[in-house]
């Protein structure tokens, strides 16, 4: 016995030091005794540096015995589900194989256990299902609500980025939030998803990602799916001055047009339209516009989105919805003469166009100043009126644009985040 007394002694100093492979091999002498083998925390120390010497599988194992020796033997099972971790949630298998490891490891160890892998199995298994072909929000919520809020870290971690920079990510907390609040949207749990977005916004002061705009975002498709409309477009509006997205802009004019004003679905439309976005992706708008023209009795710019949207479903290979193919057969539209997406991508832009640029609306001026790093700058009018631009709405040759360069120009609603109010901004900016 005192051989193994001594063999323990050097082992825990290797173990102490770092030596864990070589602890490792003195602890197996140990536990192959069969009177050891009954300390759990003989046990225990061999599985935790099998683990840290790189092999746990092995350390799975032993924490299997151990657990059957004192299965409330809190050390052992957390360093028991850090192996499953690390054998079945890290490395997936297969579906199945995955999801019983994590029900294993969120039943061994609890959330209040700081060095438990309890909450970093959750958003493993969050994160899984996110990537599924299929959203489903009800396992979604299954899991997010195996957390306690309150228990989630607020502060945010900091990685290496590709480019070698510093990259902030979302704390547990706020992960929390946004996952929760769009598995109860997609459940049609409205009012729930409302007061989820609004404890998130009173409770986190340090966003990422704009994930406080995208939760006032869901905030409002929650409210007008409960039939506040009204307030959903202006909340969708007041985002609108800080993220000029053009789904956004497609989600005001769909609100509008439920709404019965066609004029305002319209412009709001128009400018999704001329937004930056690929093709492929605003089908729907496309769709909504040829219902906006057709609502309003036009019916040629009506039939030119649909045919937009049959063309670049058949170019990509993809179905066709029946209520397209139902407006192709009522407004006996002849889907053979279509020929491709892109000139009939430019036709409906330039009707977009004419239709936000009213020529009486035209100004002039010369570029006054670009800022030092030459992505902005501004127009000067003979009215000495001062008008911001950015570089993306100088339309044509960059390098023909010069201080002092004569151009003509619109202008619309910005917004100045550094000054926290709204502009007026110099857009699809032209040589005259």
């Amino acid at each position: 016995m005192q051989e193994l007394k001594n063999i323990l002694q050097e082992a825990e100093k290797l173990k102490k030091n770092g030596n864990f492979a070589e602890a490792a091999a003195l602890y197996e002498i140990q536990y192959s005794n069969d009177e050891v083998r009954k300390d759990k925390w003989v046990g225990w120390n061999l599985a935790h540096c099998l683990r840290k010497a790189g092999n746990p599988n092995k350390a799975l194992d032993i924490c299997r015995e151990v657990y059957k020796i004192d299965p409330k033997f809190e050390q052992n099972n957390n360093l028991y589900a850090w192996c499953i971790y690390d054998t079945h949630i890290k490395i997936i298998q297969n579906d199945n194989d995955f999801m019983k490891a994590a029900e294993g490891i969120v039943s061994l160890t609890s959330q209040e256990n700081e060095f438990s892998p309890y909450t970093r199995t959750v958003y493993a298994v969050v994160d899984h299902l996110k990537k599924k072909p299929s959203y489903s929000s009800e396992q979604i919520l299954h899991w997010i609500n195996r957390l306690n809020p309150s228990l989630l870290d607020i502060k945010s971690s900091t990685i290496k980025g590709e480019n070698g920079k510093d990259l902030k990510l979302a704390s547990d907390l706020e992960k929390y939030y946004t996952t929760k609040s769009k598995a109860l949207f997609e459940n049609s749990q409205f009012a729930d998803c409302i007061k989820i977005c609004n404890e998130a916004l009173s409770k986190i002061s340090e966003f990422h990602y704009s994930n406080d705009v995208w939760l006032r975002r869901e905030r409002a498709h929650c409210k007008a799916k409960m039939g506040d409309i009204k307030t959903a477009i202006e909340e969708l509006e007041s985002i609108l001055l800080l993220k000029k997205d053009w789904f956004i802009q497609h989600e005001i004019g769909q609100l509008f047009f439920e709404l019965g004003d066609k004029d305002k679905a319209l412009s709001y439309c128009v400018e999704a339209v001329l937004n930056f976005g690929d093709a492929d992706k605003k089908l729907k708008l496309f769709f909504l516009l040829g219902e906006i023209f057709e609502s309003r009795a036009d019916t040629e710019n009506a039939n030119n989105f649909y045919k937009l949207v049959y063309i670049i479903r058949k170019e990509q290979n993809w179905s066709i919805p029946q209520e397209l193919i139902k407006k192709l057969k009522d407004n006996k539209i002849d889907s053979t003469s279509i020929s491709n997406s892109q000139s009939l991508l430019r036709e409906v832009k330039n009707i977009c166009s004419q239709l936000k640029y009213n020529p009486a609306d035209m100004k002039e001026g010369i570029i006054d100043s670009f800022l030092p790093h030459g992505k902005a700058g501004f127009i000067k009018t003979v009215k000495n009126e001062s008008f911001y631009f950015n570089r993306n709405e100088l339309k044509g040759k960059f390098e023909n644009f010069n201080k002092g360069t004569k151009v003509t120009f619109f202008t619309q609603t910005g917004f100045d985040k550094s000054k926290n109010r709204q502009t007026i901004n110099a857009v699809n900016i032209k040589l005259p």
